[in-house]
């Protein structure tokens, strides 16, 4: 697990931090590809500053079922990078809550053991993992995925559901080495749901088997993210944590 656990967090911040936007009334996915659609919702993605978000997070040890791992929901900013972000996630059986605020080069979180806000600056998240959101990740994929649409009578009929594959390598050479990780999973299965009107994606579900857990195990993940209220939100990170938070130099960290 311990091979795996700084990738899902990786996942966890370019969901949370990339950029979304677009505009318009008509069906802007009409006479275009699955694999068009896909591409053209990365580029709109990245137009918009900020927006609201609720993820949910799963994982399946090897026992054939998903297990609910961590769920969270905040708000997210592209420039300059910001997000605030509040959840759960149970590990080796404990529920723990963990908070967090990114502002600029800037990343305060709640340690969950004694409840002490921590700083990490600059070099504590790296500059290219900040810059990269679901928009760029997208454009990336246009030489490694192939994209089908997928008939969901669940699903409102404003939306285009596009579901597409990735191996993990495929998806390294695509966006660059900050994902180097990622080459432990076989394949990544993206489902996407994306506004007719305007490009946006309204929800995402990224499936992942084949990874590498350690001591013989595999694991499977799987993270389902609604996006909403584009372009309508802000992140502000409260006084009170501002001043009590402490620089991870003399904190030791978590």
């Amino acid at each position: 697990m311990k091979r795996t656990w700084p990738y899902i967090l990786m996942v966890l911040l370019i969901l949370a931090v990339g950029a979304l936007a677009g505009c318009g009334e008509a069906d802007l996915t009409k006479g275009k590809t699955a694999h068009e659609v896909l591409l053209a919702s990365g580029e709109t993605m990245k137009r918009i500053n900020s927006y609201e978000f609720a993820m949910n997070m799963g994982l399946d040890m090897g026992s054939g079922s998903m297990v609910p791992f961590m769920s969270f929901a905040g708000v997210s900013e592209a420039e300059p990078p910001a997000l605030a972000m509040t959840g759960s996630f149970s590990l080796f059986g404990q529920e723990m809550t963990l908070r967090m605020y990114l502002k600029g080069q800037k990343f305060y979180v709640l340690n969950p053991n004694d409840n002490v806000w921590l700083l990490y600056e600059g070099a504590a998240i790296p500059d290219d993992l900040l810059a990269m959101g679901p928009g760029t990740m997208l454009e990336g994929l246009e030489n490694a995925v192939s994209a089908v649409y997928v008939n969901d009578a669940n699903v409102d009929k404003t939306m285009k559901v596009i579901e597409a594959t990735v191996t993990g390598q495929d998806l390294i050479d695509a966006v660059g080495g900050t994902l180097e990780g990622l080459a432990t999973f076989d394949t990544m299965t993206l489902r996407a749901e994306i506004s007719k009107k305007d490009l946006l994606i309204h929800r995402l579900v990224i499936t992942v088997t084949g990874g590498d857990a350690g001591l013989g195990l595999t694991v499977n993940m799987e993270i389902d993210m609604r996006l909403s209220r584009f372009g309508e939100v802000t992140v502000t990170v409260p006084q009170e944590v501002i001043n009590k938070a402490i620089p991870v130099t003399e904190s030791g960290g978590l």
